[in-house]
């Protein structure tokens, strides 16, 4: 039977400083975890950060002889509320410590939304919420906006932050120990001209076939799709190249296509 994941302890969400990773496409586990937990103080209630629907553009040259929307720039970021500290210089407590790091208008930094399946148990206390090799993490660079704040009535106090887009997105990025690991496997790799085969990619062992940048060394005897599809075209032999963007070195597996 399907179940649900709760939304309730299963979310990470963190706060990073500029500079706190080599590579923000691709962070290792230990980067992850120095960051600033925001999970225990943010309320569910105003929660509204994220990867919202991309900007479109219709400029198109005085040559066409129609217009043609075209996906822009990606849109992400938004709003959250959190308690606020008792005593805010008692860096003991976790209300604190996330006031210090937001309090300041236009700090540059990482916002990090981790939703990637239960974590510990349904009705036992709170887990380790700790990164690890091969989970998934969405990497927002943002700059700290204006904030409100809720200081009335008898329910305690907090402030809302904004958080702007400033430059850079690593949707569902994989975690890595050191560095990510892409392997490539596939099926009806050989066989007649005419049929068709697919390739996977795998990051850290977690699926990434559709992240990956797909080539074929000669598409006339085999062609792959974005998805990994392969179409074997006419006789002889092919090489399908999976490549991961945003790596400082270029990270890369092949596999083999016979077509006879």
């Amino acid at each position: 039977m399907d179940t649900r994941l709760q939304s309730k302890g299963n979310v990470r969400f963190r706060f990073y400083a500029d500079g706190s990773f080599a590579n923000p496409r691709w962070p290792t586990a230990t980067e992850m975890n120095a960051g600033q937990e925001l999970e225990a103080v943010t309320l569910w209630d105003s929660f509204d950060v994220g990867v919202q629907a991309s900007e479109t553009s219709d400029a198109a040259p005085i040559k066409a002889k129609s217009n043609a929307a075209r996906r822009a720039g990606a849109n992400y970021g938004g709003t959250a509320s959190f308690w606020y500290p008792g005593y805010r210089a008692d860096l003991t407590n976790a209300a604190a410590l996330v006031y210090a790091a937001l309090k300041e208008l236009n700090t540059n930094g990482f916002v990090v939304i981790s939703v990637d399946g239960e974590i510990g148990e349904v009705g036992q206390p709170d887990a380790d919420f700790s990164f690890d090799d091969g989970d998934y993490a969405t990497i927002m660079r943002v700059f700290t906006d204006e904030w409100t704040d809720m200081i009335t009535g008898e329910d305690p106090f907090y402030f809302t932050r904004n958080f702007v887009k400033s430059g850079l997105l690593a949707h569902y990025t994989v975690v890595s120990t050191a560095a990510p690991v892409l392997d490539v496997t596939g099926t009806g790799l050989t066989g007649a001209a005419g049929g068709l085969g697919f390739v996977s990619a795998t990051v850290n062992t977690r699926e990434y076939t559709r992240g990956v940048i797909w080539s074929s060394s000669n598409p006339n005897v085999a062609s792959v799709s974005p998805t990994g599809v392969v179409r074997r075209v006419a006789t002889g032999s092919a090489t399908i190249t999976a490549t991961l963007p945003g790596t400082t070195s270029s990270t890369t597996d092949t596999i083999a296509v016979t077509v006879s």
